[in-house]
C-alpha cells in the first residue's frame, strides 16, 4: 500500500480583483515567449516544502500557529525575470519587510516539527506572471496596484494534464504580535 505524498507550499492567496488585475498585466506586457501563469494559480509563495507524507501534513497543520503579523499591505513593483528557472514575475515592494517575517516564522514553526529544511537563497517577493520564458522583455514596466495580506495558506500542488493545480489545505491567521513579542523581537 502505497503512502500519499503531497507537494506542498505556504502562500498569500490573491484577491479576485488582484488576479484580475495581474491577468491584464499578463496581456499588457509585450513580445512574453512562453508559458503565463492560470489566473487561479497567482499568488505569492512564502515557503515552499515539497513533498511529504499524509502523517506530515498532519503535523504541520497541528504544529502551525498563528502568524504575529498585523495584516498588511504591499503593492506590485516592477519586472523581474530569473534566467536558470526561465521565470517572468513581477516584484513587490514591501518596505517593512513583513512578507520575510511571515515566511521567517513559517520556517520555524516548521523546524520546531524537526524535519524541515529550507532553501538558504535570499528571498525576493514575488508573483510568477510567465514560466518556461526564453529572455527577458526588452522594456521594464512598473505597476500601481496594492495588495492586501490578510492571512496565510497551505497549499498543495498537483500536476495535471493541463498543468498545475493548486487547492487550499489550511488558513493560517494573522495577528497583532503580543505586548512580549514587540519587547522581545
Amino acid at each position: 500500500m502505497s503512502q500519499s505524498k503531497y507537494r506542498l507550499f505556504f502562500a498569500v492567496e490573491l484577491s479576485y480583483e488582484s488576479k484580475k488585475q495581474l491577468l491584464e498585466i499578463q496581456q499588457r506586457i509585450p513580445n512574453v515567449v512562453g508559458s503565463p501563469v492560470d489566473g487561479q494559480n497567482l499568488h505569492i509563495t512564502l515557503s515552499f516544502i515539497g513533498n511529504v507524507s499524509e502523517k506530515n501534513l498532519q503535523q504541520i497543520i497541528e504544529g502551525i500557529r498563528p502568524i504575529s503579523v498585523q495584516p498588511f499591505t504591499v503593492s506590485l513593483h516592477d519586472l523581474i525575470y530569473w534566467p536558470k528557472p526561465k521565470v517572468l514575475a513581477i516584484s513587490l515592494n514591501d518596505p517593512e519587510l513583513k512578507l520575510v517575517q511571515c515566511k521567517k516564522q513559517i520556517e520555524k514553526y516548521l523546524t520546531e516539527i524537526d524535519f524541515f529544511q529550507f532553501d538558504k537563497r535570499e528571498y525576493t517577493p514575488h508573483i510568477t506572471l510567465f514560466r518556461q520564458v526564453e529572455s527577458a522583455p526588452k522594456e521594464n514596466c512598473f505597476f500601481t496596484h496594492e495588495i492586501q495580506v490578510k492571512q496565510i495558506s497551505l497549499m498543495s500542488s498537483k500536476q495535471t494534464q493541463s498543468g498545475f493545480q493548486y487547492d487550499l489545505v489550511e488558513f493560517i491567521p494573522m495577528q497583532a504580535p503580543s505586548v512580549k513579542q514587540q519587547l522581545l523581537g
